[in-house]
Formats: structure tokens, C-alpha cells, sequence
């Protein structure tokens, strides 16, 4: 995949209609994988094959996660470890949508690398996008902060952003760290956000 640049547009504040628009993770529903797939490559010109195997891949990563996270949790004693042995157990890719029940309207995924120089920034929110129609509703804080939580419960305890949007982020929550290359030698601002720690996976 090339680099993704997150399109989101402003779109700051919450509303309660966002209580009708569930976040979906495509691993626990891996019938939408096609519908996904297409609808993230129409919106960012990748070959659907990019995301059939991404989200392939996110399901069979979580069936292993899911049988570890418990003693992850459990036995190792400092968030760093735990973000380690987390890696360690190939919970990443992870791929997300926003439905308004016919339709997907949002999305986005977390990969190990959205396609920059500081692979030590890992891993990485990408391709998110909120159809122009529904901006303006609060998804992309609904879509964003449920991918921290489940991050968090999951054992990854800092998430990283890639985009050339500027000031967008800091009003979701995520702090400017410093500018970074892709791999097409463009300059992007790189943001990081501490995820919030849950005791219990979220309802999908």
C-alpha cells in the first residue's frame, strides 16, 4: 500500500447522533471484508487486493490475540512490555468501519506503518475517511477514540498519525510530536495519542 493521508475535514464536535452510527471492527465481522475493502480502495485509489489482505490478515492476527491478551495482561508488569509481547502476538492490522445501517460512511485502520521513515512510531492509525455527507456529525472523534480504547485494551498503549492536515488533531486529543518523511519524501506531521486504558473489551 502507499501512503494514506487521513481526510477527515473538519468534523470536532460530538453529537448525540453518533449513538446511531455503531464502530464496526472487521474482524469480528469478516463478512464485510469485501464491501470494506472496496469502499477503502474507492475512497484512496489502492488496489482492493491491498485491503482483501490487510483485513484477511486483521482476522486471523486477532484470533491468536484474543487467546493471549489475558496473560499479557496479566503477567507483564509495565505498559512498554505489554505493548511489546502485544506486537509479539500480531494484533496489528486491525481495520474499522462506521455504518448508517446500509452504507459504510467512515472508516480506518491501524497498521504497523503508514508508509514513512521513523518505523520506530508503531503502529499506526491510517486511511481514515468521513464521507463529505455525514462530516460534521462527530464520527471521526466516535471512530477515532473507539480505535484508542480498543488499542488500549487490547495491550497498545500509544497509537501515531501520519498527516498533512494542521491543528485538525490537536482538537481530538492527539499531540503534535514532530514533522516526519514518507516514503514518497513529502513531509507530514506525525501525531501521537496515549490510549485509554479499559478493563473489558468494547460491545460491537
Amino acid at each position: 500500500m502507499k501512503n494514506f493521508k487521513n481526510d477527515i475535514k473538519p468534523n470536532i464536535s460530538p453529537s448525540p447522533k453518533t449513538q446511531s452510527y455503531p464502530v464496526t471492527r472487521i474482524a469480528d465481522q469478516p463478512e464485510l471484508i469485501e464491501k470494506a475493502a472496496a469502499w477503502f480502495s474507492e475512497k484512496w485509489s489502492i488496489p482492493i487486493e491491498e485491503y482483501l489482505t490487510s483485513m484477511q490478515d486483521s482476522c486471523q492476527q486477532t484470533s491468536i490475540s484474543n487467546s493471549q491478551t489475558h496473560f499479557c495482561r496479566n503477567q507483564i508488569s509495565t505498559s512498554q512490555d505489554r505493548r511489546s509481547i502485544s506486537r509479539s502476538n500480531t494484533i496489528i492490522p486491525q481495520w474499522y468501519v462506521i455504518s448508517d445501517g446500509k452504507c459504510i460512511v467512515a472508516g480506518a485502520g491501524v497498521i504497523e506503518n503508514d508508509f514513512h521513515e521513523r518505523i520506530d512510531l508503531t503502529p499506526n492509525i491510517c486511511a481514515v475517511f468521513v464521507e463529505p455527507n455525514y462530516r460534521g456529525l462527530g464520527l471521526s472523534r466516535l471512530l477515532l477514540d473507539h480505535i484508542c480504547q480498543d488499542m488500549a485494551y487490547r495491550g497498545i498503549h500509544t497509537l501515531y498519525l501520519l498527516t498533512d492536515h494542521d491543528s485538525y488533531y490537536e482538537k481530538l486529543g492527539w499531540t503534535f510530536r514532530e514533522m516526519v518523511r514518507d516514503t514518497e519524501g513529502e513531509l507530514g506531521r506525525m501525531y501521537e495519542k496515549t490510549t485509554e486504558t479499559i478493563n473489558s473489551p468494547l460491545s460491537y
